[in-house]
């Protein structure tokens, strides 16, 4: 289910309180408060405390939802694992239909930059990364990035405008204007299998691993910790930041680890978890926890 953790206390929402299902993939907060949340059997919006759901019976490609992004223009873009981008604009919803890319490929991965243009990542073995824009009113194909990446797994966009994305099992790739810099274990990094990234208010950029524990980068160089330095799991689903500048870490199997003044401790089961494996993180307005 979804956790909701607030001041020490954590409330549970499971399918009993209305969300679509147990299994949480991506959850999102919009302009006005509003949590989005993409899960195994549609998207669900959590609005004046209480879930609303569209699944493919409102005209979704897929229930399972992999990825969502609230649209500077409003609009809520929700990517499948069977393939396709959806489109949900209050009530209604339809596929993106017009660009054959994207029907049959699962997208795993949703950023706009400030430019409006979207990033899309797929776990396409090539071409798994696209840009896309709405132009008139209609979301079209800009570019396909000639990329090494594929099977993307995050997508950032840093303080200084570059867009950072990580392929599973080929590392990293750094967007800069026409320039791409690469980075893996032959330059860094301690695994090329990569689960997420995030960039803290300070500017230091964290990358998440499988079994490769987590690594900050501050523009300069590398540094891993993983349990040798108090971290309960080696592998990272999620990263997210509350307004103290604290790191969160979703784990595998050991729920959340929080790094705090270059250490960490751990909010599991025992402390109000649902389950011990975190796939995604985010904060609120009010600076909730949402797991």
């Amino acid at each position: 289910g979804l956790v909701k953790y607030t001041n020490g206390k954590y409330t549970i929402f499971s399918t009993d309180q209305g969300i679509s299902s147990n299994l949480v993939n991506c959850p999102k907060q919009d302009y006005e408060g509003n949590l989005w949340v993409g899960t195994a059997a549609g998207v669900s919006i959590f609005k004046n405390e209480a879930f609303v759901t569209f699944t493919d019976l409102d005209g979704l490609s897929s229930i399972d939802i992999t990825s969502v992004l609230k649209t500077a223009d409003g609009e809520i873009l929700a990517g499948t694992s069977q393939g396709g981008l959806n489109v949900i604009h209050g009530n209604k919803v339809r596929v993106i239909d017009n660009i054959p890319e994207l029907l049959y490929v699962p997208v795993s991965f949703l950023l706009q930059e400030k430019s409006g243009k979207i990033w899309i990542g797929t776990h396409a073995e090539k071409n798994s990364l696209f840009i896309i824009e709405k132009i008139n009113g209609v979301y079209k194909l800009i570019k396909k990035i000639n990329t090494e990446l594929k099977n993307i797994s995050s997508i950032i966009l840093d303080s200084k405008g570059n867009v950072w994305a990580a392929g599973y099992g080929q590392g990293i790739a750094v967007f800069s204007g026409n320039a791409v810099k690469y980075y893996n274990e032959a330059n860094g990094l301690t695994t090329n299998n990569i689960l997420s990234l995030y960039e803290d208010k300070k500017g230091n950029v964290w990358i998440g691993t499988l079994l490769g524990g987590v690594i900050r980068f501050d523009g300069k160089e590398f540094k891993t910790f993983g349990k040798e330095h108090g971290m309960a799991d080696n592998s990272a689903w999620s990263i997210a930041e509350d307004a103290n500048g604290n790191i969160f870490f979703g784990t595998n199997e050991k729920g959340v680890c929080v790094f705090t003044d270059e250490k960490f401790y751990t909010i599991s089961t025992k402390e109000g978890l649902s389950s011990k494996l975190v796939y995604s993180l985010a904060f609120d307005n009010a600076n909730s926890l949402w797991a």
